[in-house]
Parts: structure tokens; C-alpha cells; sequence
């Protein structure tokens, strides 16, 4: 699903939602690009978000950029519970 408004410097992202030790690719964004591609939560992110939920645990997400210098930095925000979309 396109996503737009949510890139505002020059890099590519891959944006990542974390519960417990999994990862699960939430967005992908491209170096010049304003719109960028939200995936869809498969069966099991959502099992996992109930069960991180249920156990009191925060969700994370990851920010894993690469800017145009080939540089890679990873941003790590901890969340009260699982994103809705």
C-alpha cells in the first residue's frame, strides 16, 4: 500500500516492527522518492503483536537507513503496544 508525507530527508529506510526476539518489515522507503510502500501485517505479526500485548511487553520499531553516502544508521523507539493500522 503506497504511503506518502512520512520521508523527509534523502535516504532509503527499511522500517521494521520488533516483538520480542522477531522482526517483521513494516515500510520501505527509496532515496528520492516521497511515497513510500507500507507491507501488510501477515497472520503471524498479528499472533505475535497479541501475544507481545498479552505479556505486557512493549513493541519496538527499527529504522534501518542508508543515506547517500552509503552510511547505515538504525533507530530503535520502544512503543506502549503494537501499532494499529
Amino acid at each position: 500500500m503506497p504511503e506518502s508525507g512520512g520521508h523527509p530527508d534523502n535516504s532509503s529506510k527499511l522500517v521494521f516492527h520488533r516483538y520480542e526476539s522477531t522482526y517483521f518489515l513494516s515500510q520501505v522507503w527509496i532515496t528520492d522518492n516521497d511515497r513510500g510502500r507500507e507491507v501488510s501485517r501477515s497472520d503471524a505479526e498479528r499472533e505475535m503483536a497479541a501475544k507481545t500485548m498479552l505479556k505486557g511487553n512493549p513493541a519496538a520499531i527499527l529504522r534501518a537507513t542508508k543515506d547517500i553516502s552509503g552510511k547505515t544508521c538504525i533507530r530503535h523507539h520502544e512503543t506502549a503496544g503494537p501499532e494499529q493500522r
